[in-house]
């Protein structure tokens, strides 16, 4: 008896519409380029400011496993350290919150960070719109909010 394959959602994105296949190919588009780089700085600076929530931190490390995800397919991949270095920065600082000191980063924190974000800067001005929607997909299945 064949046992049907169980697919991810984000193994069905490319799955069957050569239309989609097609327009997947292209470079990401300015404005999306813009978007992911507008929500992730937002996120940075207000917790910089001390004004930051679980929001923004969960933001900032949403980010971080994006990174992580396109490093793994070659988009900076000797940049892991420095991505896991910044998700141990978010780590602390929410680590902190829940000790009742509120949501802010210290400015070791924000310096491992702000390195992070030209990072991941980088990595979504090279992939592709396909490869930057398949690890937007592979984050949230991952992601746990508490």
């Amino acid at each position: 008896m064949l046992k049907k394959k169980v697919r991810k959602s984000h193994q069905r994105i490319l799955a069957g519409n050569p239309i989609w296949r097609a327009f997947a190919q292209k470079p990401i588009s300015r404005q999306l380029h813009t978007d992911i780089t507008l929500t992730s700085l937002c996120a940075f600076d207000e917790l910089v400011a001390g004004s930051g929530t679980r929001v923004h931190a969960s933001r900032l490390y949403a980010c971080c496993n994006m990174g992580l995800v396109l490093s793994e397919w070659g988009y900076g991949a000797e940049c892991i350290e420095d991505i896991l270095a910044a998700q141990a920065s978010i780590c602390s600082c929410q680590e902190r919150a829940l000790n009742g000191f509120g949501y802010s980063l210290n400015p070791a924190e924000s310096g491992t960070i702000r390195e992070f974000l030209g990072i991941h800067q980088q990595q979504t001005e090279l992939a592709t719109e396909a490869e930057i929607a398949r690890a937007f997909a592979i984050v949230e299945d991952q992601m746990i909010f508490r």
